[in-house]
C-alpha cells in the first residue's frame, strides 16, 4: 500500500504543489507522485524540494514521519498569482 508523506504535505503549508514543483523545477505531477508517496526522488530533486520548503533532503530517505521544516509564508499579489517571501534557492 502506498503512503502518502504527510510530513511533506505539513511542511508544504498553504503553498501549492505547482508553487512547490516549480520552485524545485519539476513538474507539478512529478511533485505529486513524491508527495503521494508514489514515487522516490533522486537526490538533486530532493535536495531542490527540501530547500524550497526548507528541510534537509535527507529527509526523503529516512523513515519517520515527523519533521520540521522552516515556515514560509505564501503570499497572494496583485495578479492572483502567490510568491513565496523568505525563500532562496542556488543550485
Amino acid at each position: 500500500m502506498i503512503e502518502p508523506r504527510n510530513w511533506l504535505i505539513r511542511c508544504r503549508g498553504s503553498r501549492t504543489q505547482i508553487e512547490v514543483a516549480q520552485l524545485s523545477l519539476i513538474q507539478r505531477s512529478s511533485y505529486s507522485n513524491i508527495e503521494r508517496g508514489r514515487r522516490d526522488p533522486s537526490v538533486s530533486v530532493a535536495k531542490r524540494i527540501g530547500q524550497a520548503l526548507g528541510f534537509q533532503w535527507q529527509r526523503f530517505f529516512e523513515g519517520s514521519d515527523a519533521i520540521d521544516c522552516d515556515r514560509v509564508e505564501a503570499v497572494l499579489t496583485r495578479d492572483k498569482h502567490s510568491r513565496l517571501t523568505n525563500t532562496t534557492i542556488s543550485l
